[in-house]
């Protein structure tokens, strides 16, 4: 489990087997502890080939949302532009300063990429198989790939605010139509 804090709000996010609802365990770096106030940490965890896995990412109780409208909590992996999966947390309808309990949410499906040309959406988060290289060793066979990137996610949780913009009936119907194509999914 990694927790950050910024402040009075404190972030915590875990890696959970699927259907088991069971946490993975996490190793950390020896020697190089994160600090107090740190906004990122790394933890390390032995992924079991083939097990769905959900993240789950809780804003613990007294989050204070500020100005931002929700905070959104991203899937990121290394060398993939957008997020894989991503959802916001938005503020309880009784919100006033601060939350009264911990907000959380679980990221489980992808949400729009493209693999090997194709459009996948809704597919459930599950580990690979990633095989050693043992004649390799801080390099691999493909130029300007470090192995630590290998097998590594990066999940980010921000705050966000939104700015309205006004959007005449033709430009909605052009953005609903557009989103609509980028969500099918033909497979061959």
């Amino acid at each position: 489990m990694a927790i950050l804090s910024l402040g009075p709000n404190k972030v915590e996010v875990r890696i959970r087997r699927h259907p088991q609802n069971t946490s993975f365990d996490e190793y950390v770096k020896v020697g190089d502890r994160e600090k107090t106030d740190a906004t990122s940490c790394d933890r390390y965890i032995i992924p079991e080939p083939g097990q769905i896995y959900t993240i789950e990412v809780t804003l613990k109780r007294g989050y204070n949302f500020g100005k931002a409208d929700c905070v959104s909590a991203s899937l990121c992996l290394l060398g993939v532009a957008k997020p894989i999966s991503a959802l916001q947390i938005r503020p309880p309808n009784d919100y006033e300063n601060f939350t009264k309990e911990d907000l959380k949410v679980h990221l489980t499906y992808v949400k729009r990429v493209r693999v090997d040309g194709h459009s996948i959406s809704g597919a459930r988060l599950v580990f690979g198989e990633v095989s050693i290289d043992a004649d390799l060793q801080n390099e691999t066979n493909v130029m300007g790939i470090d192995p630590k990137n290998l097998g590594s996610l990066c999940i980010e949780v921000k705050k966000e605010k939104y700015d309205l913009v006004p959007m005449t009936p033709g430009e909605h119907a052009k953005m609903i139509k557009q989103d609509s194509k980028e969500i099918c999914c033909s497979c061959e």
